[in-house]
């Protein structure tokens, strides 16, 4: 984190990296849990594999799509996916809110100044109300962000989302 010049503005930059640094090595057990995890070879490779790697590598590039991770089955690691990823991006730059913090909570400081929403346990069923909070923390720019006890602000959006469930009804989706 520090200050910057940018057109003219001083800027205020709060990224604060994990301190993880590349090493050379064989990535089989990395590649197996993530076979374990998601074992359709189309979706892993096609989808997740380049999502992690963007969002682990690239702190510049926002993607605009999250990751909906549904397993009947508890044990498969989707929460060991969120904490190995929180400590990659670095502990900062992560959060880990409820359901119920998304969803009923008027408050949304869990998104500020994040990079990964990780939310372990998703279940909307028919409910519209997860999807219509994610949906401006997915697509927008800008968020507004509503913390208690503090006058609502903005601030540029950096944020993405993995949601899991054991739930094959776990949002409403349009």
């Amino acid at each position: 984190s520090g200050t910057l010049a940018k057109d003219g503005c001083i800027l205020w930059n709060a990224y604060r990296g994990s301190g993880i640094k590349p090493l050379e090595g064989d990535p089989s057990m990395w590649l197996s849990f993530l076979s374990h995890l998601c074992p359709v070879e189309d979706e892993r490779e096609g989808t997740l594999i380049p999502w992690l790697a963007t969002l682990i590598a690239r702190p510049d590039i926002r993607m605009r799509y999250g990751l909906l991770l549904i397993s009947t089955l508890q044990g498969v690691g989707k929460n060991t996916l969120g904490n190995v990823l929180a400590k990659l991006i670095g502990m900062a730059n992560a959060s880990f809110p409820s359901e119920r913090s998304v969803t009923e909570s008027q408050f949304n400081g869990w998104c500020a100044r994040k990079r990964l929403i990780f939310i372990a346990e998703i279940y909307s069923g028919a409910s519209r109300a997860a999807y219509d909070k994610m949906k401006p923390i997915l697509t927008d720019d800008i968020v507004e962000i509503n913390e208690k006890n503090v006058k609502p602000y903005t601030l540029p959006n950096w944020a993405t989302v993995i949601a899991c469930s054991n739930s094959d009804r776990a949002l409403h989706l349009d």
